[in-house]
């Protein structure tokens, strides 16, 4: 995956959202909003990346769980430091 591939549609998002822990597949599309098809598109294409880690229980019911890999987090905690730097601007910083 390339920097510019984070541009696409709810995947910074998606990335920041996951550096809170494992989620599950409902709530992430739920606070990444949008269609549902787009958050799941763009967790594809992290676990493709090997930013993200997809984990299915293996009880019924089937549940879908998401969480960043190693990588993902070094590259999630990289991009809440420049949302913060960002907003200390807003703030006058």
């Amino acid at each position: 995956m390339e920097l510019h591939e984070l541009e696409r549609k709810r995947m910074l998002k998606l990335l920041l959202y996951l550096l809170g822990g494992k989620k599950h597949a409902s709530d992430i599309v739920k606070e990444v909003g949008g269609s549902r098809s787009t958050p799941v598109l763009r967790l594809k294409e992290l676990v493709k990346a090997g930013l993200v880690k997809k984990t299915v229980s293996q009880e019924y019911p089937y549940h879908v769980y998401y969480e960043l890999t190693p990588k993902g987090v070094r590259i999630a905690r990289k991009l809440k430091e420049i949302d913060e730097i960002l907003k200390e601007g807003e703030r006058g910083g």
